[in-house]
């Protein structure tokens, strides 16, 4: 927010009049930290939000998004008039919550997609059995086959090689007792990948070995995807400008895909959007220790600056393509 602020006053302080007009804009629940609804604010602004989304939606203490609304006096029965006809163009600022840009000491990273996203549900069912009586081959544990299953995920992603990742984040085992062999294990997966057929083929290695897994272990195995979001390209032609911007006042790019959801996602499905990325220490995320320094932030700035700039002098067109105005 600060950056995009300091970007707009910089255009202003150098006495250039951009041919539209330059808004800055801070969405809220992007990630769905309180409630589970991601990208609250920038799908209001593209008319998103179903009629009753605010009351259904609660967190978890049983508020709902209406109600906390209410508390700081604003109107949810006037969500629908965030939406918004005369935006031509986004362009966002960002951490890299990676460590790409650090490694290769570029301030400036030029997004070529947001990663596509499945979420999965795995559930293992065996026989909870005495872990002192039950002899090692007559067992039908739960666990092993999901260890088993997590090492065989981290292996199919590392071979499809990066930027595919596949994650397993949750696990809840049962009865979960010292003393007895599993029952039951569900666990989720998490897999990204920027292009969508190699995030189809990843899914389908994945479900084909954990059924494999089951087989082998005479386990019961259920596979639920909870959610699924295609990849989301940014503009060609915003990418464009965002490259001359930093070449023309010397700033190196390096062009990466966001491993990461952002509002952009939701902007780029309905109209020009780009992003710049800049390092992030470690690649440290959604972490106390998070940190950007300043002379990595700097550059970025200067980009958005002189982008947004030169955006006020293009025509863009959904497609990728951008013209002068006459």
């Amino acid at each position: 927010i600060h950056a995009a602020l300091m970007a707009v006053e910089a255009i202003a302080a150098s006495g250039q009049r951009p041919r539209r007009s330059i808004e800055v804009v801070a969405f809220c629940e992007e990630e769905g930290s309180r409630f589970d609804c991601a990208y609250w604010g920038s799908r209001a602004i593209h008319g998103q939000i179903d009629s009753g989304e605010a009351e259904s939606l609660l967190d978890m203490d049983g508020v709902s998004i209406a109600s906390a609304m209410r508390g700081v006096d604003l109107d949810p029965s006037l969500i629908s008039q965030a939406k918004r006809d005369d935006i031509v163009a986004f362009v966002e600022l960002h951490i890299e919550q990676g460590r790409i840009l650090e490694s290769k000491a570029v301030s400036v990273g030029v997004v070529e997609a947001i990663t596509g996203l499945k979420l999965v549900d795995v559930t293992f069912t065996g026989d909870a059995a005495h872990a002192g009586t039950t002899p090692m081959r007559m067992r039908r544990d739960a666990l092993s086959g999901a260890a088993e299953a997590a090492g065989t995920i981290e292996r199919l992603a590392l071979e499809m090689g990066d930027p595919g990742v596949a994650t397993v984040g949750q696990l809840n085992v049962s009865p979960n007792a010292s003393n007895v062999v599993a029952r039951e294990v569900r666990f989720s997966i998490d897999i990204r990948h920027p292009d969508g057929a190699r995030l189809d083929a990843l899914m389908a290695a994945i479900k084909h070995e954990i059924t494999a897994v089951a087989d082998r272990r005479s386990l019961d195995v259920q596979i639920e995807e909870l959610e699924s979001q295609e990849p989301t390209p940014m503009n060609p032609a915003i990418r464009s400008v965002i490259e001359e911007a930093a070449t023309a006042q010397g700033i190196p790019t390096l062009s990466l895909p966001s491993g990461a959801g952002h509002d952009s996602q939701v902007f780029a499905w309905q109209l020009p959007t780009g992003m710049i990325f800049t390092p992030s220490k470690d690649g440290v995320s959604h972490n106390p220790r998070e940190y950007t320094a300043i002379e990595d932030i700097v550059p970025g700035v200067q980009v958005l600056a002189r982008t947004l700039l030169a955006l006020t002098e293009k025509r863009m067109d959904q497609d990728g393509r951008s013209n002068h105005y006459g």
